[in-house]
């Protein structure tokens, strides 16, 4: 659900002063914990009287450049490890916690109570955490949207919400958001304040920030409340290297970040406010998704600050969101805040100020300042930017152009940059700084050394009106200077010499912040600065294919299939032997994993054709063979011994049948099942239990599939004991998943399948696992809240999962989910719409001349219930007819479940057409399936059939049962239609109010047009 909520009647965003005074409107100190963060949309918070960071000792210098050179994990080493892995350069503050830990904590891998008071003492020193006092700011007219926030804090109470702040820049969202935060955190909540910056790989990532809070209060906490060796690793400064990443770090940081924001939540109400979130990262947006994810996500209210236009991918985040308009000023709020900067007798000025504003309360401000210096006579038709140049120009040229830099800067800048910028004395610099704050142009970020633009539009201004070559002069004095003082990080270095020009030496600092993005996980970052580094750098043969291996890694691991097989490939050229041969089956596979079917194809029989085994065979050659695999492996058993010695061809053939059988399980599920027979075949024999394990585990799901559910327990059992002996993660996941198989296929558990997913989809998803893998089990998720009911979650997870593979280019998730759960967006009650999304989705799918994929039965499926959503027999008849022969020639129907819902759809088009013979012998050949909802779902199909016949007494009995069984099975939805047929052919009073409360059910689950939805699962007039 999006609740929009718009302002009525006085819509005003700044808080009201105290006086009159121009330097009363400045914010008062934000009683929220923050770190170095000053949000760029509004003067506050924090402004030069809120929180402070003590400057940095020498020993706190010190201190920090040992952790940089250390890779120690406990708590307190990641409040500022990872600033110098990213390369942005850590605030004091962070400095002063690196201090602290850094001399009190040993060096091992467990947390203890001594590391945890170490990591207090040095956050207590330093500041995080410590809320300011002063009582909370009023905001003029805000009322509505106040009262807004307050409810979705108190819907925080049951679990995590998310609430975007939406407006033009200037219109008031980070007021509003302090203005909330300082009233809860008056009422004893914790506020956590991240910054984001402008977007690309070289900005500095709020993760910093968010990493920042979560060790302050791990450490700050009596008890352990989370694994502190894990949030270490999150940002440990490792650099230099390329190394594959181990993904068990990402598994046990993110859960350990989950873990204590929930125990925060705990101890009191929590706020995260992000600002300017329209910059939000995708690596601080997959920490967020990790804290409010699904299931039990922790009592946490997130808001997001985000500028009219921007996006940020909170679909991602995997929970309802919450969308809160900020309009323009009404007239009359904007004069009064004129009147309050002007004085009260300026009423006439006031009020012109406030027409030539346009509602935008920081050009009122700005406006206002520039009468007060240039007199009640100026002229009101002037633009901004000229008013803010002109405040510089009256400080003179020096003001000017630290103004200039501080803007070109990017972030926060310290006095001593900027002195070594200009080559002027750390004291003089001081001084203009003070008169630039009076001015509104620059405010302290933070630390009273360190000052940024006062807000996002002053920063537009001075760089707007800054020509190329003096921007280059800009960035080459920021350079230099963050060279020669060490204060900056690559990421810094990277960014302002690429803006100078030098490219060779942004190359190289790029290459290292790639480096270590791609070491604390940050995927989405390290791609983007491999690409720079190899745009901009000079390298030879050998180092660029490591670049390109890096790259590839990097983008499989962020979900982007295609770019990841182009990024392979290019790693292969050049490559010889074993080595090319294992590139270009990670393409094949990539492109498997993504949809792109045709090209993964012929991608992957050259593969197979080099390490000698059959390339991917026909639909009954491949049933053949696995028909003898299935076979050679029950005679054969599944005990295993590890062998010493393997060679590359054992193991490259092995890898490339587990590409086949993955990338082929969710299209072709008999080719899939060939290849995955193949797998474990060749896995067994060489004694790898990793391998093994996977095997296994896809192998008792197959078998799930297939409705051999206990002897898909007993290899279940075995692919437990071998995931346990290789301690692999990515295996444990496959487990939880093959688990939640049975429940599904099997059991028609959809509650105990959907458990079993989600604890899959946490597995993948800590591990930074590739978009395959979270598509897949995200997909079978979805199928178990949808036969579960539950309608409301089913949306947020299908729009969530469906967006995130579109900005992705996954073809695979983004048809597969918009195919099979059309349902989605038939819940607005409008067919067309819903019915023009499925065809745009199946657009770019292949078409099944080339082979019937299981997309094009997803298809059938959701082509028949839209038409039958509509009222449309025919047609729905004639989508069945066109499909149904393909799909049994492809031998999908061999699948229980999906016979099971093949015939359910029949019968219902059947019913729709007005055919109850065909229904009734549709109802005879479902009853046989053995699964468990078969049965009811006959029922359903008789009971309709009876009502054609006239027989109404004989259709509510069978309605009635059905009903009950459903119900009894937590098949809810159909449960509730059967129930709402039954109490409409009851034709009484009792049935009027059985129909009735089966229609508030689904209504209560956001189905617009209950009837409609009966429609299509039940189309009989019953009434």
């Amino acid at each position: 659900m999006r609740l929009t909520t718009r302002s009525p009647g006085r819509p005003v965003h700044t808080r009201r002063p105290r006086s009159t005074t121009l330097s009363a409107v400045a914010p008062r100190p934000v009683a929220v914990a923050r770190t170095a963060a000053r949000p760029s949309g509004a003067a506050g918070p924090p402004s030069a009287t809120a929180v402070r960071d003590p400057a940095p000792t020498a020993a706190d210098s010190a201190a920090a450049q040992t952790t940089q050179r250390n890779t120690g994990s406990t708590v307190g080493v990641l409040v500022g490890a990872r600033k110098f892995s990213t390369g942005e350069r850590p605030r004091h503050r962070d400095c002063a916690i690196i201090g602290g830990c850094r001399t009190r904590a040993p060096r091992h891998d467990r947390d203890t109570p001594r590391d945890r008071n170490a990591v207090a003492a040095a956050a207590r020193e330093a500041g995080v955490g410590a809320a300011v006092s002063g009582a909370p700011d009023e905001l003029i007219g805000r009322d509505e949207p106040l009262r807004a926030l307050e409810r979705a804090a108190r819907a925080a109470r049951d679990g995590a919400v998310v609430v975007e702040i939406r407006g033009p820049s200037g219109i008031g969202k980070t007021a509003l958001a302090d203005c909330a935060a300082r009233r809860w955190a008056a009422r004893g909540a914790a506020v956590w304040w991240l910054r984001c910056y402008e977007r690309g790989p070289l900005a500095a990532s709020a993760l910093d920030a968010l990493l920042a809070h979560i060790a302050a209060f791990a450490g700050a906490a009596a008890d352990p409340v989370a694994d502190g060796a894990a949030l270490a690793w999150l940002r440990s400064p490792r650099t230099g290297g390329l190394a594959p990443v181990d993904p068990a770090h990402a598994a046990r940081a993110l859960a350990a970040v989950r873990a204590v924001a929930a125990a925060a939540a705990r101890r009191a109400p929590l706020a995260i406010v992000v600002d300017d979130a329209q910059w939000l990262d995708a690596d601080t947006r997959r920490a967020l998704a990790a804290i409010v994810r699904p299931p039990e996500p922790p009592r946490v209210l997130v808001l997001l600050a985000v500028r009219s236009g921007g996006g940020t991918g909170s679909a991602d985040l995997g929970v309802d969101v919450r969308t809160l308009e900020l309009a323009p000023l009404a007239l009359a709020d904007a004069a009064d805040l004129a009147r309050r900067l002007l004085g009260r007798d300026a009423r006439d000025l006031a009020d012109a100020i406030a027409a030539e504003a346009g509602g935008n309360p920081y050009f009122v401000r700005a406006l206002a300042a520039f009468v007060r210096a240039s007199g009640r006579g100026a002229s009101l038709s002037v633009a901004l930017d000229d008013v803010l140049h002109a405040r510089a120009r009256d400080l003179g040229a020096d003001c000017r152009a630290l103004v200039e830099l501080v803007c070109a800067a990017g972030e926060p800048v310290s006095e001593r940059v900027l002195a070594a910028s200009t080559g002027r004395g750390v004291r003089d610099v001081r001084a203009d700084l003070a008169g630039l704050q009076r001015a509104d142009l620059v405010v302290a970020a933070g630390a009273a050394d360190i000052v940024e633009p006062f807000h996002d539009r002053v920063r537009q201004a001075f760089v707007g009106a800054a020509g190329a070559e003096r921007l280059r002069q800009l960035h080459r004095s920021l350079a230099v200077a963050l060279d020669r003082t060490g204060e900056g990080g690559d990421l810094a270095l990277a960014r302002h010499y690429f803006a100078a020009g030098v490219h060779d030496r942004a190359a190289h600092h790029a290459l290292r912040g790639a480096d270590a993005a791609r070491a604390s996980l940050q995927f989405d970052r390290a791609a983007e600065l491999y690409r720079m580094a190899v745009r901009l750098g000079s390298f030879s043969d050998e180092e660029e294919r490591r670049i390109q291996l890096a790259l590839a890694e990097c983008l499989g691991c962020a979900g982007r299939p295609a770019d990841a097989a182009r990024a392979y490939r290019s790693a292969a050229d050049g490559a010889a032997g074993a080595e090319r041969i294992d590139l270009l089956r990670r393409a094949a596979e990539e492109l498997l994993r993504g949809g792109y079917v045709r090209e993964g194809r012929a991608a992957l029989d050259d593969v197979l054709r080099d390490v000698g085994l059959a390339p991917v065979r026909g639909g009954r050659a491949a049933l053949a063979t696995l028909v003898a695999r299935r076979a050679w492996l029950r005679a054969r058993g599944l005990t295993w011994r590890p062998r010493r010695r393997t060679s590359d061809r054992d193991r490259l053939r092995a890898d490339a049948c587990w590409s086949a059988a993955v990338g082929l399980s969710m299209i072709d599920t008999v080719r899939a099942a060939d290849f995955q027979a193949r797998h474990l075949a060749l896995a067994l024999r060489l004694g790898d239990p990793a391998r093994i394990a996977r095997g296994l585990a896809m192998y008792a799901g197959h078998l799930a599939a297939q409705g051999a559910g206990r002897r898909a327990r007993q290899v279940l059992s075995r692919a437990e004991a071998a995931a346990d002996a290789a301690d692999d993660l990515h295996a444990r996941a496959l487990v939880q998943w093959a688990h939640g198989a049975v429940h599904y296929f099997v059991d028609n558990d959809w509650r105990a399948a959907l458990d079993r997913h989600d604890a899959a989809l946490a597995g993948f998803r800590a591990l930074a696992a590739g978009g395959w893998e979270v598509d897949t089990v995200e997909l079978y998720a979805c199928l178990a809240a949808l036969f579960a009911g539950d309608l409301r979650g089913l949306e947020r997870r299908v729009r969530a999962a469906a967006a995130a593979c579109d900005v992705r280019g996954d073809r695979y998730g983004a048809v597969s989910l918009r195919s099979r759960f059309i349902l989605v967006w038939l819940l607005a009650g409008d067919a067309e719409v819903a019915r023009a999304e499925l065809e745009a989705a199946l657009a770019s799918w292949d078409s099944p001349d080339a082979g019937f994929q299981l997309q094009h039965w997803f298809a059938m499926l959701g082509r028949a219930d839209v038409a039958l959503y509509a009222g449309e027999a025919r047609a729905a008849a004639g989508w069945i007819a066109q499909a149904l022969p393909l799909a049994r020639r492809a031998r999908l129907l061999r699948l229980p479940m999906l016979a099971a819902q093949t015939l359910y759809l029949q019968g219902r088009a059947a019913l729709a057409l007005g055919d109850a013979a065909i229904a009734r012998r549709v109802a005879r050949q479902l009853a046989r399936v053995p699964v468990p909802v078969a049965a009811p779902w006959a029922g359903m199909l008789r009971g309709g059939a009876a009502a054609l016949d006239g027989a109404r007494a004989a259709a509510g009995r069978e309605w009635a049962k059905a009903a009950h069984d459903l119900a009894g099975q937590g098949t809810s939805l159909h449960a509730a239609v059967a129930r709402l047929r039954c109490g409409q052919i009851a034709g009484d009073a009792a049935g009027a109010r059985a129909a009735a409360a089966a229609r508030t059910w689904l209504r209560d689950q956001k189905v617009r047009d209950p009837d409609a939805l009966a429609r299509m699962l039940l189309p009989v007039t019953a009434e």
